[in-house]
């Protein structure tokens, strides 16, 4: 699994020109398949850049990129691409630690509020 996540990532990069470079259910199903490797028995070096990966797909989901954001920060709404990951997300892999995640920031930006949403930028930009 490992290994095809690798062939994925070089056939169709995850962002091209500082823009998403994939669909976001593609996204999706990298970032899942990175959750669902951590904590198997891995090479050191493979297991460093699975938690790697894994970060970087978890705050593209949450944040997008320079070109492709997933927010719209004057209005603190959604792209209309992202709404389909997370709606991919939370229908394909509701009990996933991704789809907790999406639901909590999903929660926050519906609350507006600016502290807590600077704080997960802290924590969970992807670069």
């Amino acid at each position: 699994a490992y290994l095809n996540l690798l062939a994925q990532e070089e056939t169709d990069p995850t962002l091209l020109d500082a823009g998403l470079g994939i669909e976001p259910a593609e996204l999706v199903d990298r970032l899942v398949a990175t959750e669902r490797l951590v904590g198997k028995p891995l090479p050191k070096k493979f297991e460093e850049d699975l938690a790697r990966k894994h970060r970087f797909y978890t705050g593209t989901l949450l944040f997008g990129s320079d070109n492709s954001p997933a927010l719209e920060y004057n209005e603190l709404q959604f792209t209309e691409n992202y709404k389909v990951g997370y709606d991919h997300l939370l229908n394909k892999y509701p009990s996933s630690e991704a789809a907790r995640l999406v639901r909590e920031w999903q929660e926050i930006i519906r609350t507006k509020e600016s502290g807590k949403i600077e704080e997960w930028r802290r924590i969970y930009r992807p670069y």
